[in-house]
């Protein structure tokens, strides 16, 4: 688990989370993104941003932020790297 590469601030906030909603919001799969910021400064404020979004329900979970066009973007790239090797003449 890489989870224990987050910055200690955000391992401290975690176990003391009260509200049901927040604490299922937050599964490893959807703190997985944050390691791949390499900027703790940054790490800590998408945190923030995703515990403000997992204490409003009115906010859409859907929502592009700049981790969901990095994952596209990989996504994209992958399937076009893909594509090259599969047809390849």
């Amino acid at each position: 688990m890489g989870l224990l590469k987050l910055p200690e601030e955000i391992q401290r906030t975690l176990p003391g989370l009260d509200d049901q909603r927040a604490i299922r919001y937050f599964s490893e799969r959807r703190l997985r993104p944050l390691l791949m910021i390499p900027d703790q400064a940054r790490q800590i404020q998408e945190f923030n941003r995703m515990l403000a979004e997992s204490a409003n329900p009115a906010i859409k979970l859907t929502r592009t932020g700049p981790l969901a066009i990095i994952m596209i973007a990989l996504c994209v790239w992958e399937a076009k790297s893909w594509h090259r090797y599969w047809f390849a003449t």
